[in-house]
């Protein structure tokens, strides 16, 4: 069976999220930080890289969990955000709309990206 548009786009649209995540954890590399801190603060920064890799590898064979996967990303991290926003005085609500954007919006398409996959999956198996 040919795999076309509507397999690959979420599962590519997956490892780029991924790539983006471990892009950001670059800003622990600082003048004046040991090499101690500096490996610890990478660490910590691509955790989100590390919990996201396993339900990424299965979502390449089962659609709904990268439906799945990639909803509750988008939705933690608004309330996220939100949280942050609501109970940190320091923090306006200017940068944290361009930060949903740009980590919820990618997710949210990558959702329902596989959530359409899974649908036409389970389409094309109903019909033979």
């Amino acid at each position: 069976m040919k795999k076309g548009l509507v397999f690959w786009l979420p599962r590519l649209l997956s490892i780029l999220f991924l790539l983006f995540l471990f892009m950001l954890s670059f800003d622990v590399f600082e003048e004046g930080r040991s090499t101690a801190e500096t490996f610890i603060g990478f660490l910590i920064h691509n955790i989100p890289v590390f919990a996201l890799l396993v339900p990424v590898l299965l979502a390449w064979k089962r659609d709904l969990v990268g439906a799945i996967t990639f909803l509750v990303v988008g939705l933690l991290f608004i309330v996220f955000v939100t949280y942050n926003v609501l109970f940190r005085e320091e923090v306006s609500w200017d940068d944290p709309i361009l930060s949903i954007l740009t980590i919820s919006g990618p997710a949210f398409l990558t959702a329902f990206l596989y959530f359409k996959s899974w649908k036409s999956r389970r389409d094309t198996a109903v019909k033979d």
